[in-house]
């Protein structure tokens, strides 16, 4: 196994997610801002966003369509025109944190634990309380809910929301 430098500009460079072709996506701070990357073949990108909104990508699925939070929103870039980013429609505060190959969304709403397609509004997921989902990968979706979210991890299979 080889490492790599990226060599993402800025301070405190993170890399958040990875597909299996390479691709990383990230945050770090440049000025007073938070900005989203996006590193492929030696080439970083930061992402588009509304002017002045801090911003970080946190999962990209094997198409490439990436997921994270700007301004204190969910946020999808799609593969398909990576030049543009969809702020998701959510109550209170939101932000995305895993994308399955099918543009499922994995993310959390006014303290809650929320699955969506990229293109409509999402649902709630069944839980006892306060959380977020934090990771697709095929069927399966996993995060946290309950009472205290540090003892309600919980795991499950997708129903076709």
């Amino acid at each position: 196994m080889t490492s790599t430098d990226l060599k993402i500009a800025g301070f405190a460079p993170t890399p958040l997610g990875v597909n299996a072709g390479g691709t990383v996506v990230g945050g770090v701070t440049r000025g007073e801002r938070q900005v989203a990357w996006a590193w492929t073949n030696g080439e970083v990108r930061a992402l588009p966003v509304p002017a002045g909104s801090d911003a970080t990508a946190t999962a990209i699925n094997a198409r490439g369509d990436i997921v994270g939070v700007v301004a204190r929103r969910a946020a999808f870039w799609p593969a398909a025109d990576p030049m543009k980013v969809r702020l998701l429609q959510a109550p209170g505060e939101s932000g995305a944190f895993g994308v399955g190959d099918e543009e499922l969304i994995v993310r959390y709403a006014a303290g809650r634990p929320y699955a969506c397609k990229s293109t409509v509004e999402g649902g709630c997921l069944p839980g006892e309380g306060a959380g977020s989902a934090t990771a697709i990968a095929g069927d399966w979706i996993v995060g946290t809910s309950g009472p205290s979210t540090g003892t309600g991890v919980v795991a499950g299979v997708t129903t076709g929301t």
